[in-house]
């Protein structure tokens, strides 16, 4: 099988499954199998695949066809630039929870003519990409001292952020338990993208004199919110 003909077996498949964007997948499995570029799909379309090549690519597309995910077949997201390890014990990070953290960012260049160090909690981390996000970035830019704390209530999911912090080389604490649970100290900013909870079953701080909802924004199945320390 070379590379014309697996492309073409994949779309086929996946066509017959009902999958969404059947040659978009199909393309994205053949590069992760292959490792080839577009350029040298168009220059060497005969070429031959390997036999461990066919063969994982053949479970790749039975596998996708299946419904799972295609990110939890390549075992990688992207999220802010930045690739964050995913498997089924995680939610698979979005696009637009990228807003969560350019929004976050921009209080924290306000935040930092105040503080010293900036303390940030992460509740429901799962694959970590919104805390290990904002520490990438702030510390890039130096500008800030910055520590960062990720809690969860499944210890599969911390193993996962954890391998992710450790891949991208960012230092941060992860700790189990239910939202605030086993959390320790205080915090200048919480942060949360809980997955798929509705808005109408959030229950705020009791105490809402301690916090400002800074942003808050909502799809028909979650809510986020930043939350930043009135002292």
């Amino acid at each position: 099988m070379n590379y014309k003909e697996a492309y073409a077996w994949g779309v086929e498949l996946l066509e017959k499954a009902c999958v969404e964007e059947s040659k978009i997948d199909a393309w994205y499995l053949l590069e992760y199998v292959t490792k080839i570029s577009r350029a040298v799909f168009y220059a060497y379309p005969e070429k031959e695949l390997t036999e461990e090549e066919k063969i994982q690519y053949e479970e790749c597309i039975k596998r996708r066809a299946e419904r799972i995910p295609l990110q939890h077949i390549t075992g990688v997201q992207e999220f802010m630039g930045l690739p964050f390890l995913v498997n089924e014990h995680v939610l698979i990070p979005r696009q637009d929870t990228e807003v969560l953290v350019e929004q976050a960012l921009c209080l924290l260049e306000k935040e930092k003519k105040h503080k010293e160090i900036v303390r940030i909690l992460d509740l429901c981390t799962g694959s970590g990409c919104i805390l290990l996000s904002m520490l990438h970035y702030v510390r890039r830019k130096r500008k800030i001292d910055i520590y960062g704390v990720g809690s969860d209530i499944s210890k599969e999911a911390l193993a996962v952020a954890v391998e992710n912090a450790k891949k991208l080389g960012i230092e941060a604490k992860f700790v189990q338990g239910d939202l605030f649970e086993n959390v320790e100290g205080s915090f200048d900013m919480i942060l949360s993208n809980p997955p798929y909870i509705r808005t109408s079953e959030i229950e705020l701080p009791k105490r809402k004199s301690d916090f400002t909802i800074l942003s808050r924004h909502w799809t028909e199945k979650r809510t986020v919110f930043i939350f930043i320390g009135s002292s």
